[in-house]
């Protein structure tokens, strides 16, 4: 399987040469799966302002990497599903580079697809092969491998993306039950016994997702080939489209991947770890 297999996220100004761009085989929230099975793919950056620049990889060991998020010191939070780990790729002065130091934060994920990151430096996993949505807790902003992991709200089924907004709340995409759902925070706090709501569900394979500062929620939902919001993240509204029909098409501002099944995402971890 080559990167030319699949249909990379690219806007129309990144093809025109003209786009600061983080392109990484572990993608975010926004765009998840892009290219992420090259298998035991490095993260990837490109700094420049130019499509033609090098891209390099930043940190090393990862697997099957699926999800990155980037906290306030520019440290590079990766969800790798194929060691079962989440790890840091450390910053020095808000850069990371092939030489960066990776460490492993907290513990006891399996197959974890999707992280963010507080404005504490908090740490939300989408911990899919455990149906669970966990916090790994950061002391003065920072996360380690002895940090507390704690499990947030219940009652998810495969999650595979987690955002954050301001006040603390979790968005969740939850693969297995089609549904888009908030983890509502209380005094910016959210913990095992908190309130979660299902913003919509029906959407076909919700598999991204990312809150502004306006309280919209935008998901990448894979099955219906479209992004859609949920304007002010009200739970029952109807998610309006904000662009279809996406594969590979230069006819809207923002081009989605093609995204490989299920089954074959399943295979490809066996294959990465040996089975």
């Amino acid at each position: 399987m080559f990167l030319s297999d699949f249909k990379l996220p690219l806007s129309r100004a990144a093809k025109t040469a003209h786009s600061t761009f983080i392109f990484a085989f572990a993608c975010t929230v926004a765009f998840p799966l892009a290219g992420v099975l090259l298998m035991g793919a490095p993260v990837l950056e490109a700094q420049t302002a130019h499509f033609s620049s090098a891209i390099y990889a930043v940190g090393s060991g990862f697997v099957t990497p699926l999800g990155t998020a980037v906290d306030a010191n520019g440290d590079v939070i990766v969800a790798d599903a194929g060691n079962s780990a989440v790890y840091e790729i450390g910053a020095v002065n808000g850069q990371v580079t092939s030489a960066s130091t990776v460490i492993t934060v907290g513990s006891g994920f399996l197959s974890p697809e999707g992280v963010a990151v507080d404005m504490s430096g908090n740490v939300f996993v989408a911990d899919y092969g455990n149906n669970a949505v966990k916090e790994i807790v950061a002391v003065n902003g920072k996360v380690s491998s002895s940090s507390t992991v704690n499990t947030v709200g219940s009652g998810f089924s495969l999650p595979t993306a987690v955002a954050v907004n301001p006040s603390g709340d979790v968005f969740v995409c939850d693969f297995g039950h089609n549904a888009v759902e908030e983890i509502v925070a209380v005094s910016g706090k959210v913990s095992s016994s908190s309130s979660v709501i299902t913003l919509d569900s029906g959407f076909g394979s919700p598999y991204g997702v990312a809150v502004n500062a306006g309280g919209d929620v935008f998901v990448a939902d894979a099955g219906a080939g479209a992004v859609k919001v949920i304007v002010g993240g009200i739970a029952g509204s109807i998610p309006v489209t904000v662009g279809s029909g996406f594969s590979g098409s230069d006819d809207t501002e923002t081009v989605l991947p093609t995204l490989p099944s299920r089954s074959f995402m399943a295979w490809a971890r066996a294959w990465t770890a040996g089975g």
